[in-house]
C-alpha cells in the first residue's frame, strides 16, 4: 500500500467508531466508517449516494456524517444522474476538491461510465466508490454481480480494488492509505476520477446485541487518532496544486529556437476548455504586450480584471470570434503568423480552419489536458510563455485595431439583427441565438451559468456576452447531451451553503438534452434547494444537424426520422410533473418577465422558450452571418 500524502487538519469533528451507527461493527461496517473518515479528512465535504443494499454500510455511515454536519450528502435514484450531479458539484466549488460518489454494486456502476468519462476528459476529480458482492460470488450466476474490476477502463487515473474486509489487525491503516492516495491521484496532474471497488461481506447492518445495545468490537482503532471536536467542515483549505513547477518559457527564445528572428506581429491568442485562471490571465496580458488579439471559446472567459484599464491585456479580447472567422475574406485577410491556443479548442469549423492556417502554432495544457486537437502545434507547453524584455520591435498596432473595428461592427450587426436596436419596434418572436444572448446578459456577478451543448453552445459563442463576475460552464469534455439537468443542479447546489448569501444561476439547454436528463430534477423534498432556472431553448428536435452536412436536401427524405427527432412534448407540463414551477414563453418580453420573476421567487424553475422551427432558426444564422459579412466588406 502506498503511504498517505496528503496532509490532514487537525480537529475534525468525527463520529465515533461503531457507535455512531450505534451498533456492533462487523467488517463491512467498520471498513464502511473507516473509508469515509478519511474521505472526509482528505478534503472531501459533498458525497453523491444512490441507494443499494450492497452499498448499505457506506450509506448508513454517510447518513451518520450528514446528522454530525462533516459532509452535504445528495441522494439519487438513478446513478446516471448521481455520476453528472457529482461532476457539477466538483466543477462548481473551485477548490480543486474531488467529490465522492458512491453506489451499490452490478449495473449502477455501470450507469456512473458517461459522467466518469466527462469528468476524465474535462479533468474534473471525482472519487467512484462502488459497493461489490465478494470475488467468490463473481462468475457463478449470483444476483446483481458484474466484473467490477478495471470497469471504466481508461477513464479513470486509477483503479484499486480492496480485498474483502475481515476482523484483523492492520487492516485500518491499509484502508486509510488506499483511501488517501486515491485521492492524492484524483487530485494531480491532470485531474480526473479515481474508482474504489469495495467488495463487501455480509452482514451488511451494524449488529446489536439482543438487548439493542452496541459494541464497538473491534480488534484495533477505527478513528485516526485526531481530537474530536465541534470544529466546522467548512473551513478547509483548498486541495494543494499539484501541477509540477515549471520554468515559464521566453516566447522570443523559443522563436528564435524554432527559426523566427523574432515574435511575429501578425498573433492571435484563442482561450479554450481546460485553460484555468492563471493561464488565462498570463495569455491576456501576454497578448497586451505583443498587441494580439485574443479570443473566448466557452467556457473560457476574459480574467475577471480583462475590463480594469491598468490591467495588462485591457481591450485585446473580441468579442463574436466565430462570426468574424466565419467570413472567408476577413479570414483571409487576417491569417496569423503565429497562434498560441491555451486549453482545448476547436468549438467551431471556422476557428479550427484559422489555427491551421498558422504559420506557427504553440499548444499550451495548462491543466495537463490534451490541447492539439489538429496536432499542428510545434510544441505543447505547460505554461503560458512569458516575455522578458521588449519584443524585438514586433507590434503591429493596426493589427489589433483592425480586429476591434470589425468587432464593433459585428456587435452592431447582432444587436441590431437580435435585439431590435435599429430604432424598430423590437421583436416580439423567440430565436435561439436570441434566448441564449438574453440568459448571459441576465446573469448577475457571482453566479454560474450552465450552457448546453449543440446550438445554445455555439450561440453563446457568436452572439453572447458575458458579464463581469459571471462564471460559464459548459460539459465539452466528451461534448454530449447527457447529465446537462444534473450537471447544472449540481453546480448551483455547490454555491448553496446555509447562511450565505442567495444567488440565482441559470442553466440554457436543448430541448433534447433537458428530456434526455429529464430524471435530474427528481430531488428528495429533504434536501435544501438551490435557486436555479433552467431555461430550455424549444425547437422540437435536434437543431444543430440542420446545419451540418445530414441538413442537405438530398438527405430530406429521412431527416426527420434519424436526425431531427421531433418529440411534440409540453416540456412544461413535463417539469411540472417533477414537482418543479415551470412556464412556457413566446416572446422576448414573456422571456424576460419569466427570468425575473423566477430569481425574485427563488428555488429551482423551468422556463421554456418556444422557438420558431430548426429550419427558421438554421436560416436565420445564414442570415446572419451573410449581414455579419456585408458589415465587415462595407
Amino acid at each position: 500500500m502506498v503511504a498517505r500524502a496528503v496532509d490532514r487538519r487537525v480537529g475534525r469533528r468525527r463520529p465515533r467508531p461503531g457507535g455512531a451507527l450505534g451498533g456492533r461493527v462487523n467488517p463491512s461496517t467498520a471498513f464502511a466508517q473507516v473509508v469515509l473518515d478519511e474521505l472526509i479528512a482528505q478534503g472531501i465535504d459533498h458525497v453523491v449516494l444512490s441507494p443499494g443494499s450492497r452499498s448499505g454500510p457506506l450509506a448508513l455511515a454517510l447518513a451518520a456524517a450528514e446528522a454530525a454536519g462533516q459532509v452535504q450528502l445528495f441522494v439519487r435514484l438513478d446513478e446516471r444522474s448521481a455520476g453528472y450531479l457529482a461532476v457539477g458539484l466538483a466543477m462548481s466549488s473551485g477548490s480543486g476538491r474531488p467529490v465522492a460518489v458512491v453506489c451499490t454494486s452490478g449495473t449502477a456502476a455501470v450507469n456512473l461510465h458517461p459522467a466518469v468519462v466527462e469528468a476524465s476528459y474535462a479533468g474534473v476529480p471525482l472519487v467512484v466508490v462502488t459497493a461489490d458482492r465478494p470475488p467468490a460470488l463473481r462468475g457463478v450466476g449470483a444476483s446483481q454481480t458484474i466484473e467490477q474490476r478495471e470497469l471504466y477502463g481508461g477513464a479513470v487515473r486509477s483503479f484499486v480494488e480492496f480485498a474483502v474486509p475481515v476482523r484483523a489487525v492492520g487492516q485500518v491503516g491499509q484502508w486509510r492509505s488506499t483511501v488517501a492516495e486515491a485521492v492524492r491521484v484524483a487530485t494531480g496532474f491532470p485531474p480526473g476520477p479515481v474508482h474504489l471497488n469495495c467488495p463487501l461481506d455480509e452482514p451488511l447492518v451494524p449488529q446489536l446485541r439482543p438487548d439493542g445495545s452496541g459494541d464497538p468490537d473491534w480488534p484495533e482503532p477505527l478513528s485516526s487518532g485526531q481530537a474530536d471536536d465541534d470544529s466546522s467542515t467548512r473551513d478547509r483549505p483548498a486541495v494543494r496544486d499539484r501541477r509540477p513547477v515549471r520554468d515559464r518559457v521566453d516566447l522570443a527564445q523559443w522563436c528564435r529556437l524554432f527559426g523566427l528572428p523574432a515574435v511575429p506581429p501578425r498573433g492571435v491568442v484563442v482561450l479554450g476548455r481546460g485553460s484555468d485562471p492563471d493561464g488565462r490571465r498570463d495569455a491576456v496580458a501576454l497578448a497586451g504586450r505583443l498587441g494580439w488579439p485574443v479570443l473566448c471559446e466557452p467556457p473560457a472567459t476574459p480574467p475577471e480584471d480583462a475590463g480594469d484599464p491598468q490591467a495588462p491585456g485591457q481591450g485585446q479580447v473580441i468579442r463574436h470570434g466565430s462570426l468574424l472567422l466565419g467570413d472567408g475574406g476577413f479570414a483571409a485577410e487576417h491569417r496569423p503568423e503565429f497562434v498560441l491556443t491555451v486549453g482545448t479548442f476547436g468549438l467551431s469549423r471556422a476557428t479550427l480552419a484559422f489555427v491551421r492556417t498558422a504559420t506557427t502554432h504553440l499548444a499550451v495544457a495548462s491543466l495537463g489536458l490534451p490541447a492539439d486537437p489538429l496536432r499542428s502545434a510545434a510544441a505543447v507547453l505547460e505554461r503560458v510563455p512569458e516575455l522578458s524584455g521588449v519584443a524585438n520591435g514586433a507590434v503591429d498596432p493596426g493589427w489589433l485595431a483592425s480586429w476591434q473595428r470589425a468587432a464593433d461592427r459585428t456587435a452592431d450587426v447582432v444587436a441590431k439583427l437580435l435585439d431590435g436596436t435599429d430604432g424598430a419596434t423590437s421583436p416580439t418572436g423567440l430565436t435561439g441565438p436570441g434566448v441564449v444572448r438574453r440568459v448571459l446578459s441576465q446573469a448577475v456577478s457571482g453566479s454560474i451559468v450552465l450552457v448546453g451543448p449543440s446550438w445554445p453552445l455555439r450561440h453563446a459563442a457568436a452572439f453572447g456576452t458575458v458579464p463581469d463576475g459571471v462564471t460559464v460552464h459548459v460539459n465539452r469534455g466528451v461534448n454530449g447531451i447527457d447529465g446537462l439537468v444534473s450537471t447544472a443542479y449540481g453546480l448551483a447546489a455547490a454555491r448553496c451553503r446555509p447562511g450565505a448569501a442567495r444567488i440565482h444561476h441559470h442553466a440554457v439547454l436543448g430541448d433534447l438534452s433537458f428530456l434526455h436528463d429529464i430524471g435530474g430534477l427528481l430531488v428528495p423534498a429533504t434536501e435544501q434547494v438551490p435557486d436555479l432556472t433552467y431555461v430550455v431553448v424549444d425547437n422540437d428536435g435536434g437543431g444543430i444537424f440542420s446545419q451540418l452536412e445530414q441538413g442537405a436536401p438530398e438527405y430530406a427524405e429521412h431527416f426527420e426520422r434519424v436526425f431531427g427527432t421531433p418529440h411534440g412534448k409540453d416540456l412544461a407540463a413535463i417539469a411540472r410533473g417533477y414537482g418543479i414551477a415551470a412556464s412556457t414563453v413566446l416572446s422576448n418580453g414573456d422571456l424576460e418577465d419569466a427570468l425575473a420573476a423566477a430569481a425574485a421567487a427563488g428555488g429551482v424553475h423551468v422556463v421554456v422558450a418556444r422557438v420558431p422551427s430548426r429550419d427558421d432558426e438554421r436560416n436565420l444564422l445564414r442570415d446572419l452571418q451573410s449581414a455579419v459579412s456585408a458589415s465587415l466588406n462595407q
